[in-house]
């Protein structure tokens, strides 16, 4: 399923009221009988907050490669007197390397395990998240926006 496709919602989406005289049972139009509209919806929420959440990766990278090159100066009650001041920046790129780390793996692990429905039993590892979530569905563009 492409990125377009799944965010393309049916009429009933606007008008949740109407409703089909013959033909549907009296379920909205668009949706068949696995609700079929409901989870092209999810999936296209999963994919926004999965957007979301690999712009905060982007972000956080540039951010950390500023922290690393900052001048000696801008660091110097950071780590104290007895670091010497080149690797103060490394020291702090190297902090929030890790705590950013942290929250970006945890929060990965809630957006997967709340929000993934179908692309849980589609995508099986790293390799799978590129090339079916980011590269099929055409999320790389707007990360290539932002970058």
């Amino acid at each position: 399923m492409t990125f377009a496709a799944a965010v393309q919602p049916s009429a009933s989406a606007f008008v949740p009221w109407r409703r089909s005289v013959r033909g549907t049972g009296g379920r909205p139009r668009g949706q068949d009988d696995e609700h079929g509209g409901q989870h092209a919806r999810a999936g296209a929420i999963f994919l926004v907050l999965i957007l979301y959440w690999l712009e905060t990766a982007v972000i956080g990278f540039w951010t950390i490669l500023r922290i690393a090159a900052f001048p000696d100066e801008t660091l110097d009650n950071f780590a104290g007197d007895g670091v010497r001041t080149r690797w103060k920046s490394l020291a702090a790129a190297l902090f929030f390397t890790v705590h950013s780390g942290i929250f970006m793996t945890v929060h990965f692990l809630f957006l997967w395990e709340l929000f993934s429905g179908s692309w849980s039993r589609q995508v099986r590892g790293v390799g799978a998240f590129v090339d079916q979530i980011i590269l099929a569905t055409g999320l790389w563009i707007p990360l290539l926006v932002c970058s």
